[in-house]
């Protein structure tokens, strides 16, 4: 396993995390960030999101990541659905909001929990319908399988 493997698993592996997940849709495309994996290939499409932190309201660490990661502020958001993640040695309980309304500009930002030269988060990027639909399951977050559901946010 790879150092950089090492340090994503002892960061967020091997415990139960609770995640804020957020959908953000411009132009009918979806904004999704690309972070380093241990699993599949190497690399993962998905929403901008992190863990709730203890002491903290889900409201509250859903701006926070959402910032962290996109450098974007969220101002309006809608539950969207609750999932579980389970592929080992990563366990979570997700929670997916529609964000519908957003100020500032779009750029890659940062994952606070590791050193600048550490940083999983690789690119960030609109993608529309068809481009989800066109990767490969392996390079997608789970929640993007079920392109019926988000077909829903793009009418």
């Amino acid at each position: 396993m790879s150092k950089n493997n090492n340090l994503i698993e002892s960061t967020f592996g091997g415990k139960l995390r609770v995640r804020v997940c957020a959908l953000i849709i411009k132009d009918n495309k979806l904004l999704l960030v690309r972070q380093k994996s241990i699993n599949h290939n190497g690399y993962t499409w998905m929403p901008p999101g992190g863990g709730v932190n203890f002491n903290e309201t889900i409201e509250i660490a859903l701006k926070r990541e959402v910032k962290e990661e996109t450098n974007l502020n969220i101002h309006e958001f809608d539950f969207f659905s609750i999932s579980e993640y389970i592929q080992m040695p990563f366990h979570a309980i997700e929670i997916f909001y529609l964000i519908k309304n957003t100020s500032g500009v779009e750029s890659l930002g940062y994952d606070p929990e590791l050193n600048i030269n550490q940083q999983i988060l690789e690119s960030i990027q609109w993608f529309g319908l068809e481009q989800i639909k066109n990767l490969e399951e392996k390079e997608k977050h789970s929640i993007l399988f079920d392109i019926n559901l988000l077909s829903e946010l793009f009418s």
